[in-house]
């Protein structure tokens, strides 16, 4: 990643931090009304509370923060992919 990737990265901290947990929850109805056959991979009582937006938007603000040393959130990335693992979510 270059330097200009990362500047761009670090100027949505704000709008993360501010609207990340709309953005997500955006993101999930949009991607399971176009997709609902992903309704039998995620835990829809996680998407009713909020649990799963949270998480997400958790995650993506915990990487756009750490952009310049992400090895921070290397525990944190191994249970999101250990998780995707358990799930047989492949890369397309």
């Amino acid at each position: 990643m270059n330097a200009s990737q990362k500047e761009l990265i670090k100027a949505t901290v704000p709008i993360l931090r501010t609207n990340g947990n709309d953005l997500i929850t955006y993101f999930y109805q949009r991607m399971l009304s176009n997709n609902p056959e992903l309704k039998n991979i995620f835990n829809m009582s996680n998407q009713a509370s909020g649990k799963q937006q949270n998480a997400l938007s958790g995650a993506v603000l915990a990487y756009a923060e750490n952009i310049e040393n992400p090895t921070v959130l290397i525990n944190t990335l191994k249970l999101i992919g250990n998780k995707h693992v358990s799930l047989n979510i492949q890369p397309e």
